[in-house]
């Protein structure tokens, strides 16, 4: 009897096993390469001017001011004009001369692009976009004063034109204490972000994505330091079969650069970006696009972990697996990731191209379904799985022993009472 019930258990235990074996995981896995762009921030003054060898009381000479844009990014402009008499000393610097009037220099200035206000500077009414040039000049040419006697004989003068300009925000002018209504100025509503997706079609056919050289970060081009920019990015399961989908960040190679250069998109990637991604208000992860384990050490932004109630653990660092949730077959979801550049950035980093790998995978199992689901959470499933083979095949082990030895020891018993 004994040997019959170790029998029947062992049976359990094989079909319970073949059961558990008979669910194969599998993961497949979709590389994006995703771009990140520094602006290019310059302007500059542009005159049309022939210096003449001498003026005289009355006469008019051409000079023609412009700004030009030669940046990546809309700008703010406002320029000052100083005018100034004296004479050149031996190294050809000018030399202020006193009691000689400055107004002798007379300049009729352009009012329909240009509004001087009561700090004295001119500022330019529209926001000059990138690449582009003032729409006209703040001037044409200055003339000597008819007024002018001859003590400004042989005197050499100057027109001095300073410019400032400041990125094209609805802030921005602020700095200046100005606000842009007084110029005029009126910012277009904000075009909506383009949309990037992701997409699961199942596991012959992997990943796949919507976005032109898998570039998911549409939104994260041009940046300046201080911005901040958001992109929307979904993510669907169009396969027949259930999966979890996570997401990490890889360090990847940065093509045709010197050192300084791979330097500072290190630097770009793992401390001055900073990302914050969520899915319907749960935070999946803080920190730098590209966080690594030291990125705190090298004084980097700190991932952070979510604590809301029911939200999927956040990550120690985008290298590790960042799960996404389970997505049923035809399940979508919105990912929200903000992106935010440090102002302690300086010049260094103009015109530099970040490149950074985020990597999709998605995780499931094959195999007949029964009533026994074995729940997909990553790789613990498997250790769960085999830890409770372990427990039940030694329980199995145990009472077949124990009932080997009792059929043992009624033998011997039944021995001695026939003998």
């Amino acid at each position: 009897m004994g040997r019959k019930i170790g029998t029947i258990l062992l049976t359990i235990l094989f079909a319970v096993s073949v059961t558990f074996m008979g669910y194969a995981f599998w993961t497949i896995q979709s590389r994006t390469d995703n771009v990140l762009t520094m602006a290019s921030y310059k302007a500059q003054i542009v005159e049309e001017y022939n210096v003449p060898a001498h003026v005289n009381p009355s006469e008019t000479v051409q000079k023609k001011v412009h700004v030009k844009n030669e940046g990546t990014v809309d700008i703010l402009v406002r320029v000052s004009v100083t005018k100034v008499f004296g004479v050149r000393d031996a190294d050809g610097k000018l030399r202020t001369a006193d009691g000689l009037n400055p107004d002798m220099i007379e300049i009729s200035f352009n009012s329909r692009f240009w509004e001087q206000k009561d700090d004295g500077w001119f500022y330019y009414r529209e926001i000059l976009r990138a690449g582009e040039t003032t729409r006209e000049p703040l001037m044409e040419s200055f003339t000597l004063s008819a007024k002018a006697g001859n003590e400004y004989r042989g005197k050499d003068a100057e027109i001095i034109v300073c410019m400032e300009s400041v990125q094209a925000d609805k802030d921005a002018a602020s700095i200046w204490k100005v606000r842009l209504e007084e110029l005029g100025i009126v910012f277009p509503k904000a075009p909506a972000a383009e949309k990037t997706a992701v997409t699961y079609l199942g596991k012959a056919q992997g990943f796949t994505t919507n976005s032109r050289n898998t570039d998911l970060f549409a939104a994260f081009k041009n940046l300046t330091p201080g911005c901040g920019r958001t992109q929307k990015i979904a993510v669907e399961n169009k396969s027949m079969e259930t999966v979890e989908i996570f997401l990490r960040a890889e360090q990847t190679e940065q093509e045709s650069m010197s050192d300084e250069q791979i330097r500072l998109v290190r630097q770009l990637l793992t401390k001055y970006a900073v990302i914050e991604i969520t899915e319907g208000g749960r935070l999946l992860y803080r920190g730098a696009v590209c966080g690594s384990p030291d990125s705190a050490d090298s004084g980097g932004a700190a991932p952070v972990q979510t604590s809301q109630a029911g939200a999927a653990p956040g990550s120690a660092s985008m290298l590790q697996d960042i799960s996404l949730g389970q997505f049923a077959a035809g399940r979508s979801r919105d990912l929200t990731v903000k992106l935010s550049l440090s102002p302690e950035m300086d010049n260094r980093f103009q015109k530099l191209t970040g490149k950074v790998a985020w990597i999709f995978s998605a995780r499931g199992e094959d195999g007949s379904v029964t009533k026994m689901q074995v729940p997909v959470t990553a790789d613990s499933t498997r250790i769960l799985m085999w830890a409770a083979l372990f427990v039940t095949s030694a329980f199995a082990a145990a009472i077949a022993v124990w009932a080997e030895r009792r059929d043992r020891r009624k033998e011997h018993e039944s021995d001695n009472e026939d003998d």
